[in-house]
């Protein structure tokens, strides 16, 4: 049985890089600094803020720039970020479709 999506609803990623091209975290600047600003980052903000906007309460585990860093977006700066739950990322990223109609 194949994994993932099938071929229709499947995310391209014709303009994103491989997993392998794009190196481990510590490579692309995800270092102990960052982590323990991010654990910082989440004690404050524990809800996903797409799911809030959604009436759903899930919590927040991932932190999304909304101007990457490749796109010379700042790290730290908060204006710069928001808390997501995994799958809502996902979606932002465009690598997932829509959950539930979201």
């Amino acid at each position: 049985m194949a994994k993932g999506y099938c071929e229709k609803h499947t995310v391209k990623r014709t303009d994103r890089q491989s997993d392998k091209q794009r190196g481990s975290a510590t490579e692309r600047g995800y270092d102990y600094q960052w982590q323990q600003f991010r654990l910082r980052y989440l004690r404050r903000h524990p809800l996903c803020v797409r799911c809030e906007d959604h009436n759903r309460i899930t919590p927040a585990t991932m932190i999304h720039h909304k101007t990457a860093l490749r796109d010379s977006g700042s790290k730290y700066d908060e204006v710069n970020l928001v808390a997501l739950c995994f799958d809502c990322h996902e979606v932002v990223e465009g690598r997932k479709r829509t959950p539930g109609g979201m």
